[in-house]
């Protein structure tokens, strides 16, 4: 049953009775993971030793900037509380950024080395001693860490290839928190330039970390050389972005476009950006859709073939394909932006430069679809450069980027329930991996390889980098045979020439997913409610749980958090749910909580037992780092929903059911908490069911924030959008009233998501 408008989502309005000191409980005397002893000391100052012989070229040679070395801590030793920051703050060597999961990059002179040799040789503190049994391994940082690809048998035919069609690569520095450092390095990285002949095509954007810019125009042995220079992190092959095409098909004509009844758009529809090859301007029949026209390529550059199609899917998704009720029953307008050719890939420098331009002329539009991806999976340890640009994007001018997972091309496709082991061939393309963005993957929704309602056999799972959920969410892109065929099990929509085509992938979900966010912003922005784009992302993402089974961690790689099956479902609840919603300002140090947490009474029969589904959805924009790889993510926001009741003596004690509490969560691994608690994560989605009632009279909701090791308190408040739903497990339509009827008797202030449903439906 579909959200209807006589029972909207409840945005509550924030109290400062709910902000609360945080208790910080004492960890303790600080542990040993092994112990530290005379060998392990030995063993330590040996690499250290080993690793200044292997510098002191370069520490001579460029004394005005570090050296960096890598430490790798012990798998026991990845959480924030183990971290040997005492140990390398005495040393002066505070970390400048993370490399792999664990692996931390420190700026190293003559004076540190040996700072930090003495220090594990002599110190027997018992904090340094438990900061000494955190690390596994010290190592010269070198020109093969640099150069990325280098252990691959073809990279330097490859690579030669690259440069020799004056492609672009991406050159990023090291930098610094001493502004004195860093400066010296940009000087550096500029000589170094110049003296070698190297062409700069992007510039460095100076602050917020971003410290890498395009080059070209030099062969291997400049590469080489730029290699070996301290200040220089990596040299790497700059992604191209494409449509990519799913063999043996790629479009299919199945008839006249006038077959399908698509009505005239109304002036107040939503607009969705379309980055892709552009719309046909002269077909007759999507001209009325398209609000205006950004067109950096034109033929032969561009056949207008696959951003018609995806175009024809904003605009009407649902007559395009038989008023089939998989497809969403909303529509949007489209500014087009013609900004990837075809033939030829599209160079990341290029696709930054339009979409950054066309933001910039049209700041009305707040959803940009981007049905593009690279032809190869992103790296499961850091975060690519277009998804890290188009997160900065974001932050800077307020706008949800929709982007496709990607497809993986090639046969014998991907089965299901028990798909082939393909060694993470067919993992998300970049720039899906981008945090700020919304992921969508595909599901079938026709019988062919797979059965309806499973991935897609092309659709590329996750995870993201730093095991990041990824995708977001799914929607319908099409089935196909083992060989990649579709016939007739793909998803319709116009092609040039004003006729109806068919075609497969995560191109064609992407935009299902678009049309409903840019409507669901728009309801927002008519009840005069400020949207950023985590809301409206969040708002997605928990209309997709509440439409999809609990999953497996492995399921979620490849379904997301589920399918959104329509926009009321964004804004509504049905009778038999009841949501409310809160867009919460934390601080450090501080926790933010609501209690007692409205219960509907027929959920909570005589006061003393929850009975029926809670699902929980949270998620933030954190502060990202690009100089931490894998721990691109600065902050982490945990949700916490549970009973909050007294104990014999009076005293309130929370007990979490949302996510459960470990019995002693200082024995979890970081890895785990990471694999099955989402830490982290910028979406968090939690559930639980019970059937037979839980204990409890009073409840409470609240959200506490963690920063990474060594970085700052903020004075700005980290935004969090949390939504809650409480669901009957039979059907019940006196939930959502009674769900009213608890929130009055807190007396919270709300404001209702939307007051009708002024989206235009298909019949």
């Amino acid at each position: 049953m579909a959200g209807s408008a006589e029972n909207p989502i409840l945005i509550v309005h924030p109290r400062e009775s709910d902000l609360q000191q945080k208790e910080i409980l004492g960890f303790g005397p600080p542990k040993e993971i092994v112990a530290v002893n005379q060998a392990l000391r030995d063993q330590l100052a040996e690499q250290i030793h080993q690793v200044f012989q292997a510098s002191t070229r370069k520490l001579e040679r460029f004394p005005e900037i570090p050296c960096v070395i890598t430490l790798k801590l012990r798998p026991e030793a990845l959480a924030k509380t183990h971290r040997p920051m005492d140990l390398l703050e005495r040393a002066g060597m505070h970390p400048i950024g993370t490399r792999n999961f664990g692996e931390l990059l420190l700026p190293a002179t003559a004076h540190s080395l040996a700072n930090l040799q003495r220090i594990i040789l002599n110190n027997h503190a018992k904090k340094i001693k438990a900061n000494i049994s955190t690390i596994e391994e010290f190592s010269p940082y070198s020109s093969d860490d640099v150069i990325h690809g280098k252990e691959y048998g073809n990279f330097a035919d490859e690579m030669q290839e690259w440069l020799d069609q004056k492609k672009p690569v991406i050159l990023e520095r090291f930098a610094s928190d001493d502004a004195e450092v860093d400066a010296n390095i940009f000087e550096h990285i500029n000589l170094l330039l110049k003296q070698h002949g190297v062409e700069t095509i992007r510039p460095e954007s100076r602050g917020a970390h971003k410290t890498f810019r395009l080059i070209s125009g030099f062969g291997l042995k400049q590469l080489e050389a730029l290699a070996d220079s301290p200040a220089v992190r990596s040299l790497l092959r700059a992604t191209e972005f494409a449509p990519i095409k799913i063999t043996p098909q790629w479009f299919n004509v199945v008839g006249p476009i006038s077959d399908v009844t698509i009505p005239p758009p109304s002036d107040d529809l939503p607009t969705v950006a379309v980055v892709d090859t552009g719309v046909a301007p002269s077909d007759t029949t999507i001209a009325p859709w398209v609000v205006d026209r950004e067109a950096y390529l034109l033929p032969p550059d561009t056949d207008f073939l696959h951003g018609t199609f995806v175009a024809g899917l904003i605009a009407a998704g649902r007559p395009m394909n038989g008023n089939a009720p998989e497809f969403p029953d909303c529509q949007a307008k489209v500014l087009d932006v013609a900004a990837l050719g075809v033939g030829t890939s599209t160079s990341m420098d290029d696709m930054l430069n339009r979409i950054e331009e066309s933001i910039k002329r049209h700041p009305d539009v707040k959803v940009w679809n981007c049905s593009f991806g690279s032809k190869t999976p992103g790296s499961i340890d850091y975060f690519g450069k277009m998804a890290t640009e188009l997160d900065s994007f974001s932050d800077k001018y307020g706008v949800l980027f929709v982007i496709a997972a990607g497809n993986y091309e090639t046969p014998p496709m991907r089965c299901w329930p028990t798909p082939q082991a393909l060694h993470g061939d067919d993992r998300i393309s970049q720039p899906a991996e981008s945090v700020r963005a919304l992921t969508v993957g595909s599901v079938a929704h026709l019988p062919a390889l797979v059965a309806p309602g499973d991935p897609s056999p092309f659709s590329r799972r996750g995870p993201g980098p730093a095991k990041t959920p990824k995708p977001d969410i799914t929607h319908r892109g099409g089935n196909c045979t083992t060989g990649g065929a579709f016939d007739g099990a793909g998803v319709r929509s116009i092609v040039p020439g004003d006729r109806l085509g068919e075609s497969i992938g995560t191109s064609f979900s992407t935009p299902l997913a678009s049309s409903m966010a840019a409507n669901a912003w728009r309801a927002l922005e008519r009840q005069q409610i400020p949207v950023r784009p985590e809301i409206i992302k969040a708002m997605m993402i928990h209309a997709a749980a509440l439409n999809s089974p609990k999953r497996t961690p492995d399921e979620l790689n490849y379904y997301g958090f589920g399918v959104p099956e329509s926009t009321a479902d964004i804004l509504f609840c049905t009778p038999e749910t009841f949501t409310l919603m809160f867009d919460v300002e934390l601080f450090d140090g501080q926790i933010w909580e609501k209690t007692p947490f409205p219960i509907p009474s027929c959920l909570h029969p005589n006061g003393d037992h929850f009975k029926g589904e809670i699902i929980l959805t949270l998620v933030y924009a954190p502060p990202v780092d690009g100089r931490h790889n894998s721990e691109y993510v600065r902050a982490n926001v945990n949700a916490h929903f549970g009973t909050y009741d007294p104990d014999q003596h009076g005293e309130l004690h929370h007990k979490s059911i949302l996510p459960l509490d470990s019995p002693d969560k200082t024995d979890l691994y970081e890895e785990a908490m990471i694999d099955h608690g989402f830490k982290w994560s910028p979406v968090k989605v939690y559930r639980a069911t019970f059937a037979r009632g839980k204990a409890g009279k009073r409840f409470r909701l609240y959200l506490d924030l963690l920063r990474r090791a060594g970085e700052a308190p903020r004075l700005e408040p980290q935004r969090a959008v949390v939504l809650v739903t409480m669901r009957a497990l039979e059907p019940n339509p006196a939930v959502y009233n009674d769900g009213i009827a608890a929130v009055n008797s807190q007396q919270w202030a709300t404001t209702r998501t939307s007051a009708d449903l002024r989206i235009r439906t298909h019949t």
